[in-house]
């Protein structure tokens, strides 16, 4: 597999989208329809315009006179000014109409020519409204004796009607079905000049009009011609005018899960129904449907995908539960995050080494994302700072985080789970739009976590990041009586990252090891911190042993996760205060240390 290209498809056999009875469809119509008529196939850039105009011309091209024209090429080097008698001598060629018809278009186009480009604008944007002023009268050429332009106007329409009979007379077929092409190409003015030109020079009978444009393009390039600003019904007014028939590209009705489908098995990649579904949901929430953005999307892919293969970025470590399929999901909904979101994919690489469980629960909250202090960077950098587009970010990371996730901790991330993740977040950065240097740190460097060797070098760094003295004693505190209970339980694993300690239990997970507690780092003023500890290490008893202590049910400052994990706040500190603090972290590990003791693994 080399990638995808960005040519149309041009028959219906390479349809993957399954949007074949919307073109048998629209072909019936274009062969059954009264003329002259219009029909506009409306859509984003990219969104298969081309492709469905292609598999039309292709359905139907035996039973009419196909005419294609694609004004892309008048969108370059200035030539889009001569755009709208361009289009008019074209048709005549294509048609083959007799000489007499064509040498007149070209008298007024060498009558309009030494007036440059300026007046072959304006040739068009007067005609538009019926009328021709006085002082374009006298450009007109010497070869085109000085009549009305009324008459002007008719003598060409007639022309072109009778090279239209003439054409399908010789050919022994019932219509012409005229297709343009690239509209939205076009600078918006001239894209709705050619619509005019269409309408008052081409609304011949026995005519098909197949327009490929943007109802947008047509409403800016309103507003760029009038220079007011355009309202809705005046937009659609001088649409309905033009088109008498609308038709959406059906980019919802698209059989995407096929289309990945069929990608993801030209790349090699095995993957069930659920997967598939997995890699819907990412692109759904993230870049949308549009083939366009889903092919560079997927070249994308394709590169990192074959570069982390040779660098051995799907080999599983020893004792991990990461498989090569995982890796390549995180890979995928972090290039749709790159593409989608650019700022806060932006965001997380410039503070990668500072992302952690409670990064993702924020991400994932909508109020967090509008006023947490912490994300102000962000939302300052954000194209959009609207409640939508902040949902927007919502929905796709919590489809991101399950990704992310992939053992069966409930809402919690493990330690390999989130160094997997910043290592792929790195890697991905070689098809970033992005400034940022995106080098992992050298000192004390797995993957990309950053590591401790003991509690001391922690210590160090908690300290140089302006945690003060005072405020570290409820951490060391902690990490005291833990390392002291590891020294004669060797399943009791502890690692220090830079903003995330974990224990863990050796002897869970058939011997491979899960996270049974989380601690983020202390607050600076405080030392209060989050701490976490799921149900193998003793949540249960420990939210009633915390509660009896405190003589109460419940604290604002402790909760119960789904019933599996209990959690501490950092205000926990400030509610009960700093001597009570000790106490609950005493008896926290504790309760924590006889809970991995009195289990049977027998």
């Amino acid at each position: 597999m080399h990638g995808y290209t960005d040519t149309p498809i041009e028959l219906a056999e390479q349809d993957v989208m399954n949007v074949k009875v919307y073109t048998e469809s629209l072909s019936e119509f274009i062969l059954t329809c009264s003329t002259p008529m219009t029909i506009a196939i409306q859509g984003d850039w990219g969104s298969g315009k081309t492709s469905m105009m292609n598999m039309i011309r292709n359905e139907i091209e035996s039973q009419i006179v196909p005419v294609w024209f694609n004004t892309w090429q008048y969108s370059q080097f200035e030539m889009a000014s001569y755009l709208s008698v361009s289009l008019l001598s074209n048709f005549l060629e294509k048609i083959g109409a007799d000489k007499e018809s064509q040498d007149f278009l070209k008298g007024l186009t060498r009558g309009l020519s030494s007036f440059g480009k300026t007046a072959a604008v304006a040739v068009t944007e007067q005609l538009v409204g019926g009328t021709i002023a006085s002082n374009l009268k006298d450009k007109l050429t010497e070869n085109v004796a000085p009549q009305d332009s009324s008459k002007i106007l008719e003598e060409l329409r007639a022309k072109i009607g009778k090279a239209v009979n003439a054409k399908l007379a010789a050919s022994k077929k019932e219509r012409i079905v005229i297709f343009v092409n690239d509209l939205d190409r076009l600078a918006p003015e001239k894209a709705v000049e050619l619509l005019e030109v269409l309408k008052i020079f081409m609304d011949v009978p026995q005519c098909v009009f197949v327009l490929a444009v943007d109802y947008g393009v047509v409403t800016l390039g309103l507003e760029k011609k009038f220079g007011v600003t355009v309202g809705h019904a005046k937009g659609k007014s001088f649409f309905d005018k033009i088109i008498q028939l609308p038709f959406s590209i059906p980019i919802a009705q698209y059989d995407i899960s096929g289309f990945i489908k069929n990608l993801l098995s030209n790349m090699g990649i095995a993957c069930a129904e659920e997967e598939i579904t997995a890699y819907r949901d990412v692109v759904d929430l993230s870049i949308g449907c549009n083939p366009r953005s889903m092919k560079r999307l997927f070249n994308s892919f394709i590169l990192l995908n074959t570069v982390a293969r040779k660098k051995g970025l799907f080999n599983n470590n020893e004792g991990e539960d990461i498989q090569a399929q995982d890796t390549q999901m995180i890979l995928f909904a972090t290039l749709c995050l790159q593409m989608a979101f650019s700022e806060l994919y932006d965001y997380m690489m410039k503070n990668r080494n500072d992302l952690d469980f409670e990064f993702f629960v924020s991400m994932r909250d909508l109020e967090a994302i509008k006023t947490n202090p912490a994300f102000e960077e962000l939302r300052t950098n954000l194209p959009d700072k609207d409640n939508l587009y902040y949902k927007k970010i919502v929905r796709f990371m919590d489809v991101f985080f399950k990704c992310i996730k992939k053992d069966d901790d409930i809402e919690m991330l493990s330690e390999s789970e989130l160094e997997n993740f910043l290592n792929t977040l790195s890697f991905s950065a070689i098809t970033a739009n992005t400034h940022e240097d995106v080098r992992a740190d050298k000192t004390q460097v797995i993957g990309n976590i950053q590591r401790f060797n003991d509690l001391d070098s922690k210590l160090t760094q908690l300290s140089n990041d302006g945690v003060s003295e005072n405020a570290l004693k409820f951490y060391k505190l902690l990490f005291d009586l833990l390392s002291e209970a590891a020294k004669t339980r060797d399943y009791i694993r502890i690692h220090h990252a830079k903003t995330l300690a974990s224990v863990g239990d050796m002897r869970l997970k058939d011997g491979k090891g899960r996270n049974v507690m989380y601690v983020d780092n202390p607050v600076k003023k405080t030392g209060g911190f989050w701490l976490i500890v799921s149900e193998e290490g003793g949540s249960l008893e420990i939210y009633k042993e915390i509660c009896d202590m405190l003589d109460q049910n419940t604290t604002k400052s402790i909760d119960f996760i789904k019933d599996t994990w209990v959690r501490f706040t950092p205000s926990l500190v400030k509610e009960v205060g700093e001597e009570q603090y000790f106490k609950i972290l005493e008896k926290t590990v504790n309760v924590f240390v006889n809970t991995l003791s009195n289990k049977d693994f027998r």
